[in-house]
C-alpha cells in the first residue's frame, strides 16, 4: 500500500527507482492508500488506512501512509513522517485514532506530533525511530516532554535499539535489543 503522488512531486531518486523495479522484478502488486479501507489480516486483526486524504503538494512527509492495525482491544497507530498538516487533515476527517501504540511522526520532530494530535491519539506507549545523534536532533526536545507530560512510556531506538511490540489483544508486550 502506497500513496498517490502527484506525477509533478514523485521521487526520481534512484531509492525509489529501485523500489518501483523490486515490485516489478517480484510482480507485486502495490495498492494506493484510500482513507477508510481496511484491510482484513486475519485472527481478528484490521488494519485501516487513516490518511493521505488531501493533495499536500510539494511536501512529500504529508503522503505518508497513516494506518491503524487494530487486535482485540489493542491497536497501533503508524503515522510514518506526516506533518502537523496531515496531522490536522486526519483530525478533521474524524479518524479514530485513539490507540495503544503510537508511533510518533517524523522521528519525533516538532513539525510533527501536535498536542492535539497526541491528546486523541491517547497512547500507553510511543516509539520513536531515530539514529543516535542524527544531524536532525530527532527526537526534538519538545516532543519528548510532550509525551512525559501525559505519562506515555517512550521507546526510542537511538537508546532502546530494535523494539518489538507483541499482543495477544488485550496486553502489550515490549522487548527491545541493542
Amino acid at each position: 500500500v502506497m500513496p498517490k503522488i502527484p506525477a509533478e512531486y514523485l521521487p526520481t531518486t534512484d531509492l525509489y527507482k529501485d523500489f518501483l523495479f523490486s515490485l516489478k522484478k517480484e510482480n507485486c502488486l502495490a495498492s494506493y492508500a484510500e482513507v477508510g479501507k481496511t484491510y482484513d489480516l486475519g485472527s481478528g486483526a484490521v488494519l485501516e488506512i487513516l490518511s493521505p486524504s488531501l493533495d499536500f503538494g510539494d511536501n512529500l512527509n504529508n503522503y505518508s501512509v497513516v494506518s491503524k492495525l487494530s487486535f482485540g482491544e489493542v491497536s497501533f497507530l503508524f503515522t510514518g513522517d506526516i506533518e502537523a498538516e496531515a496531522e490536522e487533515a486526519i483530525l478533521a476527517f474524524g479518524a479514530d485514532i485513539s490507540c495503544t501504540v503510537y508511533n510518533a511522526g517524523h522521528h519525533g520532530s516538532s513539525t510533527s506530533n501536535t498536542s492535539a494530535f497526541l491528546d486523541a491519539a491517547s497512547p500507553v506507549y510511543a516509539a520513536v525511530s531515530c539514529g543516535r545523534n542524527n544531524d536532525y536532533g530527532h527526537p526534538h526536545r519538545e516532543i519528548v516532554s510532550a509525551l512525559e507530560e501525559r505519562n506515555i512510556t517512550c521507546f526510542r531506538t537511538d537508546y532502546d535499539g530494535s523494539i518489538i511490540f507483541g499482543s495477544d489483544g488485550k496486553d502489550i508486550f515490549v522487548k527491545t535489543a541493542k
